[in-house]
């Protein structure tokens, strides 16, 4: 505990004990959650009976070692007669009804208990209607108190979530303060309190109001509970162990929680409890062995407790989640100067956005939102979060396949495979794991892009060169070479010449080019090889689309016909069999045969160099049709009618005038 803490905890002792009944209230202050109510109660607390956690339930009145307290929360309290009920409430159960015929009020109520609890004759009350000699409680009810010395004391808690008028409040509390001289302990967020006040500012009442509150308040003092303090007693007390998964993940990763809060700015300990309850709620669904890796849980906890502790403080809502200006900025920025903007100005128009805001908050946080892995994977989990905020939920199937898939588990060897292009830059253990990836790759013929096989050895020959691996340099050409003929059937066609275009030539390439070459040769023999039932099979495929039952697929593959198949490297589009193009139009729904004519018209419009090279595919595609539509046996069907829009079609393109039919 902090030597402010220290000292508070010891004026609350001098406070109630002393011989004098005090005539004033003392403030305890803090922000909203950070344990100003806990550590009151703690204090007061004494040497609680074994077995009990005063996490729990805990009975101000009756279980405090050295004191009776009365405990009222002013949360939504309205007026007078509420906070008088509250404390009729509580002392209800302990009042004799033999020796009363009425409910008393609160002020005489709390009167003969501060009669029963001091020596002192300071205790007054002013109008005159209570006999002095009548007691209110029970014979059990005293006998506790004396038998303890226990001092009186009212804790009046929650005092800026008050509804009733700051003026009225600080009148009803005076009651209890001057007239019964009963030590009063306030709790307040002070920033809070003093805002519900605002209000008064440009009132007469306002001068009224700090004069009283003046009067009323005697001390103040701030609660500094530091995170440490709370994690500990949250570990001794067993809160954290209760939900064993969340305890499981997090356990590790204290120190990370404390960073996340001082990035936030501010200690909110009942903040902080949501989030540990709501993070239970998140991993409910997710698979035990998916939370095994320590790396992973790591990045989960930061970014979990990172946007749920910020969305507790307020720093952006359940809409914002994801939501940029970045590209309205940018382009004002590019701009600003022919908008006759200052840079003031600009950045008034065009602000940081909530979500904005947070991610600039937390950029040094690492996270899973923020880690750079594969395929977009950062952005993945940003949308994870706009669902979590927008519904309190996320399909767990959804939320384990997006863990299953990363390079932490299923992809794990694909993420240190990548790392192999720049080897030479990773620390020893990653280096490791790249090197065993990459052994793991060729065991199990795993690469079989010729692309990627090329502009792997582009780097890895180098490497080789400077005797990086166990085989020499002529070993390990040969053992790449060896490798592309043992997954020659699998190789997916490329165009294996465009593979300089994914990788960076210098004088490293120069070193290796000729190895290079002999490899990229070898590629392109293999699969030329291979060309001739690719490029059918690819076809085959392309038909398959065409008359998928699923119409998006069907019409994503018309799609395709403007500006796919232009070079050959799946097929030529003039190499389609015009019988086999007929028979799939004929069989495709309606808007996807619309979409198919207009792809057509698309393709020659935007590449008009191909028409030549696919005239003769066109002038039979429009023969077979031509054929179909005047054979078909009359009337015409739907399906047959639609041969009039694709004849029309491909006799435009290639410049036929003539009526069709």
């Amino acid at each position: 505990m902090s030597n402010s803490n220290e000292r508070i905890k010891s004026f609350i002792k001098c406070y109630i004990e002393k011989e004098l009944n005090p005539d004033y209230a003392m403030l305890v202050t803090g922000c909203w959650g950070s344990g100003k109510t806990y550590f009151v109660k703690k204090c007061l607390a004494g040497n609680v009976p074994e077995g009990k956690n005063i996490f729990d339930k805990f009975d101000w009145l009756m279980e405090c070692e050295k004191y009776t307290i009365i405990y009222v929360s002013l949360y939504g309290i309205t007026n007078r007669k509420e906070i008088d009920y509250k404390i009729q409430n509580t002392l209800f159960p302990y009042l004799s009804s033999k020796d009363i015929d009425y409910l008393p009020d609160a002020l005489s109520l709390i009167k003969n208990l501060a009669e029963i609890t001091t020596e002192s004759n300071a205790v007054s009350l002013d109008d005159g209607k209570l006999d002095d000699s009548l007691v209110f409680f029970t014979d059990d009810f005293i006998e506790n108190i004396k038998k303890g010395q226990k001092k009186l004391a009212i804790v009046f808690d929650d005092l800026e979530r008050a509804e009733i008028q700051p003026l009225e409040l600080l009148g009803c509390l005076n009651g209890y303060v001057e007239r019964l001289r009963v030590p009063c302990i306030l709790i307040a967020d002070k920033d809070k309190w003093e805002e519900s006040q605002g209000d008064l500012k440009s009132q007469k009442t306002s001068h009224s109001l700090q004069k009283t509150k003046e009067k009323i308040v005697g001390k103040e003092f701030l609660v500094q509970t530091s995170f440490d303090e709370v994690w500990a007693k949250w570990i001794e007390s067993g809160y954290l162990q209760k939900q064993a998964k969340v305890w499981k993940v997090i356990k590790d990763f204290s120190n990370d929680i404390r960073n996340i809060m001082l990035v936030a700015g501010t200690n909110n300990y009942r903040a902080l409890k949501h989030c540990l309850s709501d993070f239970g709620l998140f991993i409910e669904g997710i698979q035990e062995n998916l939370l095994s890796d320590n790396e992973f849980n790591k990045l989960l906890v930061c970014d979990f407790f990172s946007h749920q502790y910020s969305y507790y403080l307020g720093k952006f809502v359940a809409s914002d989640v994801g939501r940029n200006n970045s590209w309205e900025r940018a382009f004002a920025k590019v701009n600003h100067k022919r908008m006759n903007l200052t840079d003031k100005e600009l950045e008034e128009k065009y602000p940081l956005l909530p979500y904005e805001r947070f991610e600039k908050d937390f950029a040094d946080v690492k996270r899973l939102s923020n880690t750079y892995t594969i395929d977009n994977y950062a952005q993945k989990w940003t949308q994870i979060w706009e669902e979590w905020f927008s519904k309190n939920y996320v399909d767990p199937e959804r939320l384990n396949d997006l863990i299953r898939n990363s390079m932490w588990f299923d992809l794990r060897d694909d993420y240190y495979l990548n790392k192999m292009y720049d080897w030479f830059m990773l620390d020893d253990e990653s280096g490791q794991k790249a090197m065993n990836a990459f052994e793991s790759a060729l065991k199990s013929k795993k690469i079989t892009s010729p692309t990627s096989i090329m502009c792997l050895c582009d780097r890895l020959y180098w490497l080789a060169q400077r005797n990086v691996f166990v085989e020499d340099y002529a070993a390990f050409c040969q053992k790449m070479e060896n490798y592309v003929d043992s997954v020659k059937e699998n190789l997916e066609y490329e165009n294996v010449d465009e593979w300089v275009r994914h990788t960076f030539q210098g004088a490293a390439n120069n070193e290796v080019k000729s190895e290079l070459d002999r490899l990229q040769e070898h590629l392109k023999n293999l699969l030329a090889q291979k060309a001739s039932s690719y490029k059918q099979n690819k076809m085959d495929e392309f038909f398959e689309n065409l008359m998928n039952e699923n119409e998006a697929v069907s019409e994503n593959t018309c799609d395709t016909i403007i500006h796919d198949y232009l070079e050959g490297e799946n097929f030529e589009f003039g190499s389609l069999d015009a019988t086999r193009f007929c028979e799939a139009y004929r069989k495709i729904p309606s808007r996807v045969k619309t979409k198919c004519f207009r792809a057509l018209e698309s393709r020659y419009k935007y590449h008009p160099e191909q028409l030549e090279k696919e005239r003769n595919f066109l002038q039979n595609v429009l023969k077979t049709a031509q054929n179909i539509y005047d054979n078909a046996k009359r009337p015409l069907t739907p399906s047959i009618f639609a041969f009039y829009y694709l004849i029309r079609t491909i006799k435009e393109i290639l410049g036929e005038k003539e009526n069709v039919a």
